[in-house]
């Protein structure tokens, strides 16, 4: 048995950073980095503005989820958009 104890890597074996897979960075050809910006289902047409604290987008703010798992607000919601541009409800 080598001096290395029983925890020893086994011949052979390499570590993560070896090979071809050390030289990649995160890019991928023909990919852009640019995240699309995320649109505000509350307010049509408006990108989420990231309103709340700890908040990454409409995934996870508290405020979408529970307009959209109420009944009433989601159908507020949905009438409003489907009201004409200039109408007020």
């Amino acid at each position: 048995m080598s001096g290395l104890g029983r925890w020893s890597r086994p011949e052979g074996a390499r570590d993560h950073a070896d090979g071809p897979a050390a030289a990649h960075n995160g890019d991928v050809a023909g990919v852009s980095k640019i995240r699309p910006e995320a649109i505000c289902p509350i307010r049509p047409g408006e990108k989420c503005t990231l309103c709340q604290v700890s908040v990454t987008g409409p995934q996870d703010c508290g405020l979408v989820y529970l307009v959209m798992h109420d009944d009433e607000l989601r159908e507020g919601l949905r009438n409003q958009r489907l009201a004409p541009s200039g109408a007020v409800a």
